[in-house]
């Protein structure tokens, strides 16, 4: 029985993950360029932020779950965290924090498994 795959090391989160934070962020971004900062849009611009936040929240805990097979409470957490990033008005920290993660899960497809670094 080969236990290669399952003892290679998984990356912090999917990078479908990351991909679609990266991407919700900028679809809403669309949302925010259109609602310039007043007194008098800030009911919307919570509004926008809390879409944000439940879109990406719902698509990132659903990737985890089900193809990064996380448990529920890892994947609400994740989903959490990615949703907040990508809350942040403008697409800096959103962006920033999908890009980095998945570098780190690019890093970690690329390190052999221990059993080629020999071959």
């Amino acid at each position: 029985m080969d236990t290669r795959e399952s003892s290679k090391p998984r990356p912090p989160i999917h990078y479908l993950s990351c991909v679609l934070t990266i991407i919700l962020d900028w679809v809403w971004f669309l949302a925010e360029l259109i609602q310039p900062f007043s007194m008098e849009s800030v009911p919307r611009i919570l509004v926008i932020i809390a879409g944000v936040f439940i879109t990406c929240f719902l698509a990132v805990a659903v990737v985890q779950r089900y193809s990064a097979r996380d448990r529920w409470s890892g994947s609400l957490l994740k989903g959490a965290i990615m949703g907040l990033a990508a809350c942040v008005p403008y697409p800096v920290v959103g962006t920033f924090v999908g890009v980095v993660l998945l570098a780190t899960a690019r890093i970690y497809w690329r390190t052999p498994s221990e059993g080629e670094q020999g071959e």
